[in-house]
């Protein structure tokens, strides 16, 4: 089968982290490659995104590809599509006919009889799809049905390109594209079910072996690798390469190491997404490099940390939005959060505390005497949820967190005010009297290239307060202008003094959609 991109539509650039489970697993995939020593590090290459989720080249050639599967099936045929897409992809790239192809799911499969049941799902699937898709072409109420979806996320979108998986979403990808509602017709997408189904091919699974050459991947030790125990697995991992008296020297440090191999995943897949795909692989040895340090930064650590929580919030809030009406839907089809958090895709370490602290201005204590800078309430209440309804933002300092409404430029943060406070001194008092924003002010101002903008901020977006708009001097009951100097807002002095004004995050939604 072969569809009109120069790119893989199924890429699923767009949704990897570098803890998600995807990075996860090339990353146990690796480390269990260079303990086993079989071919020195620099002669191998982690490929994300190749003819599968992520390939093992060695001197140049692939010797192994890898689909993983992170949704809830539970048996052999629940991966029908996914294990026809491997065959086909052995099928389709035959130059390389040692390579094998690894199935991951993250339910544990019954893999007793793995040949006959993969035998069966891969022949099953063309005539099971040529069937359902020729049912669909004879019946007017689900070719509309269809129809109706693509119009509802085009409604939401303005487009219904896709990077998601499944037969209907290859389907679409064969329809011409459209810049109206009134374009999405039904006879163009009849036309893009029978173009499809031309293209479907069926695999010869006798043919070099391929059968024999898709496999379910069994980890050393046997040990099932699912989404809760990935990140305990490659801190395992870590500590097998090092051996056990570095190990227990590096004890309390092993986050730090784990962290940083995950950052290198994450870089590589966020560079891809934003340019043109990167045809050269990670080479284990950047990886080797790592493990072998004597120590790592902890600034850097407590800062890749708060990465780690902003981008698991993020999953957690968007995985909420997969369900609909007591129904989990096979792809989320309401927000493009994932998209957007690429905004923090070239920040150096410093400049990411700096979007942190910015984001947390009710942070009191600098990362030295606490590594927790980003509230995961906040996030989920306030900044995912405005980010993921409004479209429009301005850069600060290489991040998208600012919102313009009129002539008022409206940072977003993570601040979550509980609704049951009685007391509004509190909160003020944390965003104004705070060491942690002193210093960023003072960088601010010296860093003149992004101080206008910082310097132009008139409102923060918080979560849970009702009230239209909170003037920060109300709440604080203290003077903008003050005679002494340690009673200067210092919040302030990035918006040279303006009051600043508290606005919730639902009502300047509703007003600015």
């Amino acid at each position: 089968m072969d569809l009109p991109n120069t790119k893989d539509p199924r890429n699923a650039l767009a949704s990897w982290n570098g803890y998600e489970f995807q990075g996860q697993i090339a990353l146990i995939v690796v480390l269990e490659r260079m303990i086993e020593k079989k071919f020195p590090t620099e002669k191998c290459e982690l490929l994300l995104e190749d003819l599968e989720d992520f390939s093992i080249y060695v001197e140049g050639k692939r010797v192994s590809t890898h689909q993983v599967k992170a949704t809830k099936d539970k048996t052999v045929k629940d991966c029908q599509e996914a294990l026809y897409k491997m065959a086909l992809g052995l099928q389709n790239n035959n130059k390389d006919k040692q390579t094998k192809a690894y199935l991951h799911t993250s339910n544990k499969l019954n893999t007793e009889d793995w040949d006959i049941k993969v035998k069966d799902a891969i022949e099953g699937f063309v005539p099971k799809t040529e069937k359902d898709l020729k049912k669909a072409l004879s019946d007017d109420a689900e070719i509309t049905r269809k129809i109706d979806k693509l119009k509802e996320r085009f409604n939401k979108n303005k487009t219904f390109k896709t990077n998601k998986i499944g037969v209907w979403e290859d389907i679409y990808r064969l329809m011409d594209e459209v810049s109206e509602e009134s374009e999405i017709l039904s006879g163009n997408l009849r036309n893009a079910i029978e173009k499809y189904l031309k293209s479907l091919d069926k695999v010869d699974l006798s043919k070099d072996d391929i059968l024999n050459r898709i496999q379910y991947y069994d980890y050393r030790n046997h040990v099932n690798v699912d989404r809760k125990s990935t990140r305990e697995r490659i801190k395992e991992l870590i500590q097998e390469y090092w051996g056990e008296e570095i190990a227990e020297l590096r004890e309390n440090n092993i986050d730090k190491y784990r962290l940083e191999l995950q950052e290198q995943i994450h870089c590589y897949v966020v560079d891809n997404h934003e340019n043109e795909p990167n045809r050269k692989g990670i080479p284990f040895s950047v990886f080797e490099r790592i493990l072998n340090q004597t120590s790592l930064g902890t600034r850097e650590y407590k800062i890749l940390r708060n990465k780690e929580v902003f981008y698991e919030t993020l999953e957690e809030y968007c995985e909420g939005c997969r369900f609909e009406r007591g129904e989990q839907l096979e792809n989320c089809g309401k927000c493009d959060l994932h998209e957007k958090k690429l905004w923090f895709k070239d920040l150096s370490v410093a400049e990411l505390e700096r979007v942190f602290h910015l984001m947390s201005p009710n942070v009191n204590k600098s990362l030295e005497e606490d590594s927790n800078i980003v509230n995961e309430n906040g996030l989920a209440e306030s900044y995912f949820y405005t980010l993921n309804n409004m479209d429009f933002g301005k850069i600060v300092h290489n991040a998208k967190v600012v919102y313009q409404n009129g002539k008022d430029n409206c940072i977003l943060t993570d601040i979550n005010i509980p609704r049951r406070q009685s007391s509004r001194e509190g909160i003020g008092r944390g965003l104004t009297e705070n060491e942690t924003i002193e210093k960023i002010c003072s960088d601010i101002l010296e860093n003149r290239e992004f101080a206008k903008e910082r310097m132009e901020i008139d409102a923060l977006i918080v979560s849970n307060q009702k009230e239209e708009k909170i003037r920060l001097k109300d709440m604080c009951r203290r003077l903008t202008e003050s005679a002494r100097a340690e009673d200067e807002w210092s919040y302030l002095k990035i918006t040279e003094k303006k009051d600043i004004c508290l606005w919730d995050a639902e009502k300047f939604v509703s007003e600015n959609k």
